[in-house]
């Protein structure tokens, strides 16, 4: 980065510089209609020319500083990673992330996939501060899976690599697992409480993911497919949601616990649980 700053600077100099030895003639030289410039001028406007090209070049470089260390503000540095932590990207993940003594810490991963298969990741590293990420080369995962009889079982495990790393007060998680694809969670109290992946008893699941103007819900009710944008009126979201042959439904959806209450078209609550929470 510095030798790219520092580069730019040295062509912005050497411009300038064209442009000073271009503009002073040598002595007997002079352009039509003007008179002849003495030698002592012709001096004095070439410092005053490199004098404009340093200063021009020393804001260069003090503008290109102050945004390197933006953005290594940004992306390095200190971060408190210790807590609760939801994936704004696909809304269906969510990361509980604790230290340990020595300094490193331990995140777990859930991604929910009904409301009796979740993929967990177990991931153990330790965050640099210079590098503003945590790597990691062996970490477990495998398919929680919970039975109608109230057992439960870790199936398909492997070890998988992969990065935590710091973009603002955003995590960014990269696994070989999802082809190493981005995912963005945000720290729980930083968003806005409606952002998770949710299931029912019957299995039918509830997606939110805040956007721009709004909350994009997608929802199985029923088995029945609903999909659109829902508002926030300050109790919970509301607005029409469109299902899979066109036909559109007015639904509500309210803060429960743990989890959401779902009403559709005035009928009977419905409650989808958060699916962490349903799998512990």
């Amino acid at each position: 980065m510095k030798k790219k700053v520092f580069a730019a600077c040295l062509m912005a100099v050497a411009m300038a510089a064209v442009t000073a030895c271009g503009a002073a003639k040598p002595a007997g030289q002079s352009d039509a209609g003007n008179e002849q410039m003495t030698e002592e001028e012709q001096d004095a406007m070439g410092e005053e020319l490199a004098g404009q090209a340093d200063q021009m070049a020393e804001d260069m470089l003090s503008d290109a500083q102050a945004m390197e260390d933006d953005f290594l503000d940004q992306v390095t540095g200190e971060m408190d990673l210790e807590g609760s932590w939801q994936d704004e990207t696909s809304g269906r993940a969510q990361m509980e992330i604790s230290m340990n003594e020595d300094g490193s810490c331990t995140a777990v991963i859930y991604w929910g996939g009904s409301a009796f298969e979740t993929a967990v990741w177990e991931i153990t590293g330790t965050f640099d501060p210079v590098s503003g990420s945590l790597t990691y080369d062996s970490a477990k995962q495998y398919l929680h899976v919970a039975r109608e009889d109230g057992t439960d079982s870790e199936e398909d495990e492997t070890t998988t690599d992969g990065s935590l790393s710091k973009v603002g007060d955003r995590l960014l998680w990269k696994d070989s697992a999802n082809d190493y694809e981005d995912h963005f969670f945000v720290k729980d109290g930083e968003g806005s409480g409606y952002d998770g992946y949710y299931v029912n008893e019957e299995d039918d699941t509830l997606t939110i993911m805040e956007e721009e103007g709004g909350f994009f819900v997608e929802v199985l009710i029923g088995g029945a497919y609903y999909e659109g944008t829902l508002t926030d009126f300050g109790e919970g979201l509301n607005g029409d949601l469109q299902g899979e042959n066109d036909e559109t439904v007015p639904v509500v959806i309210l803060p429960e616990g743990e989890g959401m209450q779902v009403r559709v078209d005035g009928g009977e609550p419905l409650y989808y649980e958060n699916a962490m929470s349903a799998m512990e």
